[in-house]
């Protein structure tokens, strides 16, 4: 158990990937001080980290976490972490962009750094989060908007149970939704769907 785990931090575990969900810790550490945050998550950050898609977003979700004080699964990112040969390599972030809404919907994005990608990792990325997120109460459906040419993505996406909605809310993007497989009744309990 690592550092992260071990001060409460939830995680997701696939076979490959160790998802870790962002606090404030691991959000300083990442914008201040590498080393720590390698410490914390116990794996290599390489020095390409965070994947472009990243760079500015991340200050803005801590910005946010620090102007509202809420922290959590919801509102920071999830750090993906590689276990291949011997290793862990922080590689993914995976996470949505706030709570779930009134309707019971969060919308999640994803990104891998490009020595990583095509190994199918933000596809295991994305069907493990998209599982947590359907597993909490509040979620109903989790969806998902990517530009038109983005066919990795849209690929992702397909891979990961994602059935097409129509546009998206951004000009040039197409909106994707994936449900749960069983719905749950007003009481939390699972019912055949």
């Amino acid at each position: 158990m690592n550092e992260a785990e071990r001060s409460g931090m939830a995680g997701v575990t696939t076979p490959r990937m160790r998802l870790t969900a962002g606090t404030r810790v691991l959000a300083k550490a990442e914008l201040e001080d590498a080393p720590r945050l390698s410490a914390l998550l116990e794996a290599e950050v390489p020095p390409s980290w965070p994947p472009e898609s990243l760079e500015h977003a991340r200050r803005l979700f801590f910005r946010r976490c620090e102007q509202t004080g809420i922290w959590g699964p919801w509102n920071l990112g999830w750090y993906g972490v590689l276990r291949a040969n011997g290793r862990a390599t922080l590689c993914a972030s995976v996470g949505f962009k706030g709570p779930p809404s009134p309707a019971g919907m969060v919308e999640i994005g994803y990104s891998v750094l490009p020595d990583f990608q095509r190994q199918g990792i933000a596809t295991e990325v994305v069907i493990a989060m998209s599982r947590w997120a359907l597993d909490q109460p509040a979620v109903r459906a989790v969806e998902a908007e990517v530009l038109y040419g983005n066919v990795a993505s849209l690929r992702v996406l397909a891979n990961a149970g994602f059935s097409a909605l129509g546009p998206g809310l951004e000009r040039g993007t197409r909106r994707f939704r994936r449900v749960p497989t069983e719905t749950r009744n007003r009481d939390g309990e699972t019912e055949a769907g």
